[in-house]
């Protein structure tokens, strides 16, 4: 009996580690990603212009755009997009965000926020939620199964993730508004 109890112990502990380990801002209790970026080689306007081309370029659909461009405070605001996987009745699933970006000499620092979770129920009833907590339905219906819920997740911390990855070597490199071609 010991032997099945300490199995079962084990087992959930393992099984726990492997949950959601996307980053939790502690204040809201949101799901947040922040990062504060050193690039000494860089001056305050270069990373702007390199942030700023990032960001045009990169969330460039109707419903992603620059909320906030002002170099006087040296701070960009944006709205971004990731479309996710189909999954079986969902149609057009879907997670919206926040980006922030405040730039200050040889440095940046992003913040990622207000995931928004957004699909259509079997392509009729559009859904929005947290991702936090991901819902069936819009009005107080119950959470979606929590394994879905991980899976979403999952795949939406793999995408952010690769988008941060992304930003960084855009910021990182020269900017070739100079070069003659």
């Amino acid at each position: 009996m010991k032997k099945i109890l300490l199995t079962l112990l084990i087992l959930s502990v393992i099984l726990s580690s492997q949950a959601q380990t996307m980053p939790i801002n502690e204040e809201s209790g949101e799901i947040e990603y922040q990062e504060v970026v050193l690039l000494d080689s860089k001056s305050k306007d270069e990373i702007y212009q390199n942030a700023k081309t990032w960001m045009l370029s990169t969330l460039k659909s109707s419903d992603n755009m620059t909320q906030l461009d002002d170099q006087e405070k040296n701070q960009l605001i944006g709205n971004g997009t990731l479309m996710l996987d189909k999954r079986s009745g969902m149609i057009d699933c879907m997670v919206n965000f926040k980006i922030i970006i405040k730039i200050k000499e040889g440095r940046y620092q992003y913040t990622i926020n207000n995931f928004l979770h957004f699909y259509y129920q079997d392509g009729i009833t559009p859904l929005r939620s947290s991702l936090n907590e991901i819902m069936t339905n819009d009005w107080g219906g119950k959470p979606m199964k929590e394994k879905k819920q991980e899976e979403i997740r999952k795949e939406v911390d793999t995408k952010i993730k690769a988008l941060i990855n992304n930003m960084k070597t855009s910021i990182l490199e020269k900017n070739n508004e100079d070069d003659d071609w």
